[in-house]
């Protein structure tokens, strides 16, 4: 078994949290199991809520939203976009005819 500094595992708990890859992109990219990703995970919410006098589960609810608003700003990101190539497409109205 392989054992990791205490450096190694915070970066890999940020780079987690950051949500830019999903745990199992990171655990292969790491080359660590998805499990011991999720215990390192696990330890920083606990830590987390030693640090700020919060329940775990408050700490676990406020990442779940992070990854939820970060997830509809994508989708956003998409329709933003969609709707720029087809303004582009649709000619523009003249004047009178706008309401």
């Amino acid at each position: 078994m392989r054992k990791y500094d205490e450096e190694f595992r915070k970066k890999a708990v940020k780079m987690l949290l950051k949500g830019e890859s999903s745990l199992r992109q990171l655990s292969k990219e790491l080359r660590v199991t998805p499990k011991t990703l999720r215990n390192w995970r696990e330890a920083y919410f606990e830590e987390q809520s030693l640090l700020s006098g919060k329940k775990i589960s408050e700490i676990r609810q406020a990442y779940k939203g992070f990854r939820e608003l970060k997830a509809e700003r994508v989708t956003l990101k998409r329709h933003i976009d969609i709707l720029k190539k087809a303004s582009s497409i649709i000619p523009e109205l003249p004047e009178e005819e706008k309401l």
